[in-house]
């Protein structure tokens, strides 16, 4: 009889712990990509793209500005250039600079955004206007089954840039 309380009081101590310890973690849902097989999203001009909708999840996003003074193709400059977009993914707007990872947490998950290119390049006859553009972001959300802390190292999953996704912190 006293093993049996034992084994029963053993069992409700580790299921205690097991229930504390899980309050940190997010529920683990597993992986989910930006769209159904990749992270990396392609805008057309200015109309909206569905993402992260293979985990019942549909944030609508576009891309709202393209500011690209990237030297133009065939023009040797002092200057390199730079190229940003203000992009608006609900109600959340943020401008991106391509090569810089930018990390924000968003309806209680992290998420890491990498502006790859806008295309096509600028020329010396134009700028191409914003809504004739291809802009190419990648877009990552935090593995929810890791705490959700700032310190967190995002995954990379297999077709993200080859650029660390972590915290500028």
């Amino acid at each position: 009889m006293q093993k049996r309380i034992l084994y029963i009081t053993c069992a409700a101590i580790i299921s205690a712990l097991l229930a504390c310890g899980g309050s940190n973690y997010v529920q683990e849902v597993g992986f989910c990509t930006a769209l159904p097989d990749k992270d990396t999203v392609v805008f057309d001009g200015n109309k909206p793209v569905a993402l992260f909708t293979s985990c019942g999840e549909n944030i609508q996003a576009k891309v709202l500005q393209v500011a690209d003074s990237r030297c133009p193709v065939g023009v040797n400059c002092i200057w390199a250039g730079k190229l940003s977009v203000v992009l608006d993914m609900d109600a959340l707007h943020m401008t991106l600079e391509k090569d810089k990872v930018k990390d924000t947490f968003y309806r209680n998950n992290r998420y890491s955004f990498f502006l790859v290119d806008a295309l096509p390049l600028p020329t010396a006859q134009n700028n191409p206007p914003a809504g004739n553009r291809q802009v190419i972001i990648n877009i990552t959300r935090g593995n929810r089954s890791q705490p959700v802390q700032p310190g967190n190292v995002l995954p990379v999953a297999s077709d993200s840039t080859k650029k660390p996704l972590v915290s500028p912190n």
